[in-house]
């Protein structure tokens, strides 16, 4: 098969070396911006792959909405099969991506977006198939794991660990999304539809992170023998779905905790095989290139992914609930749930997080919240 690649970074690159190794495919073309074609398969025009019918698949690792959408959209109305690593433009116009792979009967894949090379959403498709599916989570973000585990196994400051793993490669210069959880929520509300055959909106979901984590969170964790992580989750309740992200405190002897250093970790719950885990690196060249590969290979062998009846889904995190931490200087707009209160910071009555989401508006942007049961 001949491919396509949009993007020529870490991904892209990884996707080149591994589709070299195989003998069924030809990377045909490669996207870069203006003035980087430097190979003599490379174009900085996207219509030259759109309109090339020997490319019968494109991969999008560009990053971003705008105009990795546009392109992807196009391939697939043009009934070019797509596979992206690309988690926030998956989630974000989800719904269009459906109706153009439908309109183009074209397949769109985006395993190698949650979780890099684990095998993650392959598997939880597979077990939706013959299984029920309750309730999935788990720590979803190699970068925000990584400063987590450093702060708490290697005593240090939350800056500095956020530094090493900029260092490492880990982290972006603009860590914002992996450190204000929005990768998480992205990869959640892909695990979501996956799962509940849902098509949620990002935008209609809780999601808080760890940038204003303080050696206050630090100093009562380990006077309690626990640690935070950062957790997306989704739980179903009849036929209902709730979705949220926030850091969680975590008994240290859990399953989550002894998760280390940049690794994902995601668990689902099912009514017939119970708990499944899946650990391993979640970001990474080869590692993510693979799950791209391995979805070429699964649409080259005629395996198709039905998604046929899917709708615009709500949110309804009215049903998920439990207590909360919660530390800043204006904590009053929790005083009518207050459980307990020191000096800065309450532990919350349960409440549910659709109630917790309108409370955190009223608060400023360097509070610290995070569940606690």
């Amino acid at each position: 098969m001949k491919i396509a690649v949009l993007g020529y970074g870490t991904v892209g690159k990884g996707v080149e070396v591994l589709a070299g190794k195989s003998e069924s495919i030809e990377v045909k073309r490669i996207l870069v911006r203006k003035g980087k074609t430097v190979k003599e398969n490379m174009t900085d025009d996207f219509q030259d792959i759109l309109n090339d019918p020997e490319i019968e698949l494109v991969v999008e690792c560009m990053g971003g909405i705008d105009p990795a959408g546009e392109y992807v959209l196009s391939a697939l109305k043009k009934g070019k099969h797509v596979v992206t690593s690309n988690k926030m433009m998956a989630a974000s116009i989800y719904p269009e991506l459906l109706k153009a792979s439908e309109e183009g009967n074209a397949e769109l894949r985006f395993s190698s977006s949650c979780g890099g090379g684990i095998p993650w959403l392959p598997n939880l498709k597979r077990y939706t198939l013959q299984d029920d599916v309750k309730k999935i989570y788990g720590i979803m973000n190699g970068t925000s794991n990584y400063i987590l585990d450093s702060i708490f196994t290697k005593n240090m400051g939350f800056s500095d660990a956020l530094k090493i793993a900029q260092d490492k490669g880990y982290a972006e210069a603009d860590p914002t999304n992996d450190i204000c959880g929005y990768d998480t929520g992205y990869k959640t509300v892909l695990s979501g539809n996956v799962a509940f055959n849902g098509c949620f909106n990002p935008k209609d979901m809780l999601v808080l992170g760890i940038k204003n984590i303080s050696d206050e969170e630090i100093g009562y964790c380990r006077e309690n023998g626990l640690r935070i992580v950062l957790k997306g989750e989704a739980v179903k309740t009849d036929d209902k779905v709730s979705l949220a992200v926030y850091p969680q405190y975590i008994d240290s002897s859990s399953a989550l905790s002894n998760v280390s250093v940049n690794n994902n970790c995601f668990v689902l719950e099912s009514e017939n095989l119970g708990t499944l885990s899946f650990k391993g690196q979640g970001a990474g060249m080869l590692p993510t290139a693979s799950n791209v590969i391995l979805d070429i290979m699964d649409i080259m062998a005629g395996n198709r992914v039905k998604t046929e009846g899917v709708l615009l889904t709500e949110n309804h995190d009215e049903l998920l609930s439990g207590k909360f931490y919660v530390r800043g200087n204006d904590i009053s707009v929790f005083d009518d749930v207050c459980e307990m209160r020191t000096g800065t910071y309450i532990i919350t009555k349960e409440l549910s997080v659709k109630e917790l989401r309108e409370k955190v508006k009223g608060m400023s942007p360097d509070a610290f919240v995070a569940r606690i049961d």
